[in-house]
């Protein structure tokens, strides 16, 4: 039984044009643009070995069973109290794209991405609901302002709507009355929605996928032979300076 779902919308352009817009199960995929740098804060005078940090962490995933080795990893650097602070996306373009949508984008999404590793969350209701009570924006909610919900919306809505990682993004919005056709299995519905019902929709029929490090389980802190070595997960040093690298993929629930 085929249980991905493929989204049809038809939406209509400022100019009161007709367009159909189809959605793949895969929201955002596997890239170096959506590549999160985070850089490591250690104790001072705290002495770290890369390459035993990343080997001992593979090998004791392996004998308790853990099969996400990215998540160990982030919790035995805290036991250490060595802590990830977002640095940068890898794509400036990407960056510079999340920023025209919002210039607090970047950081909040690079917690999306940390706390879905952290605390075991996928679905981005979940991760919503961390946010708005870790509040790691420190943003003044006393009012009842919906500031995470708002902007983590309006990023899915750019994103569903065509903003691409390595292309310069225009800002185009087009969601007002969007008809939402959903293929799953052999059924069809179809329904229209506000631009706040959409917005909504996004939220609710998203989650986040956890990749994988494409480590050598027989080599470790090596990529596998014959595949990418995206290398997600793993500690690395640049100019003296350490570093973690996760990725961000969203996908239709």
């Amino acid at each position: 039984m085929n249980n991905s779902r493929q989204i049809q919308i038809n939406y209509q352009t400022p100019e009161n044009r007709n367009n159909t817009l189809l959605l793949e199960p895969n929201l955002i995929g596997s890239n170096d643009g959506v590549n999160f740098i985070f850089k490591l804060e250690k104790p001072k005078g705290f002495t770290f070995s890369v390459q035993k940090f990343n080997d001992d962490n593979l090998l004791t995933s392996e004998q308790n069973g853990v099969k996400n080795e990215i998540a160990l990893r982030i919790a035995e650097l805290e036991q250490m109290k060595i802590f990830l602070k977002f640095f940068k996306i890898q794509s400036t373009n990407k960056q510079l794209n999340l920023v025209l949508i919002d210039s607090y984008l970047p950081e909040l999404l690079a917690y999306v991405v940390y706390y879905s590793y952290k605390c075991g969350r996928s679905k981005m209701t979940d991760l919503l609901n961390l946010l708005i009570i870790n509040n790691p924006l420190e943003f003044n909610m006393s009012h009842g302002h919906e500031f995470y919900k708002i902007k983590l919306a309006n990023f899915l809505n750019e994103t569903a709507l065509g903003m691409m990682s390595e292309k310069v993004w225009k800002g185009t919005n087009y969601t007002s009355n969007a008809v939402i056709s959903s293929k799953q299995m052999e059924g069809f519905t179809s329904k229209t929605y506000s631009e706040r019902e959409f917005l909504d929709y996004l939220l609710n029929n998203t989650k986040l996928e956890q990749t994988a490090t494409g480590e050598d389980e027989t080599n470790p802190d090596h990529a596998k032979l014959k595949s990418k070595p995206y290398k997600y997960g793993w500690v690395y040093e640049e100019n003296g300076e350490l570093f973690v690298k996760l990725n961000l993929q969203i996908r239709f629930c």
